[in-house]
């Protein structure tokens, strides 16, 4: 008989509906929303995936969720059977229907995200050389002042000798001790910055592409894309409407 799915969203809450419908892996079907949720819906168990009741209408990234295009279509990569790429007029996102969408505030664009960690690194790096510049400088000052200390303490007893130069020693070992944990560093820099390495990256986005018509893949990892201009929609207007003007 006919399979009824449940309502998407509780009453009270905003209208919600389909707007594309796509198989996956045989038995699941994918529905993506207007208000960009994801739902997947296991034809086979006649009830929506454990990743949906779990992820579907909540912990969406927001990057996501607000865009203001919603998702057109879904396109499936036959080398990727548990992920899907929902595209839109403005985006084409890549999601892994077995990992959790991670941080609400992540950074999806995948070239955004790049130009972030290169961006971090090198200015860690930059951070790490000058630092390292004045410490080896500084260090420098110390074993001058500890030969001045061995020199002075031929002069001395050899037990204030033997204090001095360990003294001297102790302020060195600290001075190198004082280094910086810069990997640790990195990682908290770019978590700041909505990049969160401890976790996977889900919801892969580029907008590279833009005004997109569709989206498909044609064989294992080889996609389609169809974009269509602005400039293509403007020339396919009819000419403006002049009117002249008498007695003005």
């Amino acid at each position: 008989g006919a399979t009824v799915l449940p309502p998407l969203a509780p009453r009270k809450q905003q209208q919600e509906w389909p707007t594309s419908l796509e198989f996956v892996t045989g038995d699941q079907l994918v529905l993506p929303t207007n208000l960009n949720h994801v739902f997947v819906w296991d034809a086979v168990k006649r009830s929506f995936t454990k990743w949906s009741r779990a992820f579907g209408a909540t912990n969406i990234p927001r990057t996501y969720s607000r865009m203001m295009s919603c998702v057109a279509g879904v396109a499936v990569n036959p080398a990727e059977p548990d992920c899907i790429y929902t595209f839109a007029t403005n985006h084409i996102t890549r999601i892994d229907l077995t990992l959790a969408p991670g941080s609400q505030s992540a950074v999806l664009n995948i070239h955004k995200r790049k130009q972030i960690e290169q961006d971090i690194i090198a200015k860690v790096v930059e951070e790490k050389e000058r630092e390292t510049s004045e410490r080896l400088s500084e260090q420098s000052q110390y074993k001058r002042k500890r030969k001045q200390s061995v020199s002075e303490s031929a002069r001395m007893d050899v037990d204030d000798a033997a204090s001095d130069v360990a003294s001297v020693v102790s302020e060195a070992a600290s001075v190198r001790s004082q280094g910086k944990d810069w990997e640790g560093t990195i990682v908290a820099r770019l978590r700041e910055a909505g990049i969160n390495v401890a976790e996977p990256h889900n919801f892969r986005m580029t907008e590279r592409y833009q005004n997109l018509m569709h989206a498909s893949f044609v064989d294992a990892n080889t996609m389609v894309v169809l974009e269509r201009p602005w400039i293509d929609v403007a020339s396919a207007l009819p000419a403006a409407f002049h009117r002249h003007k008498f007695g003005s």
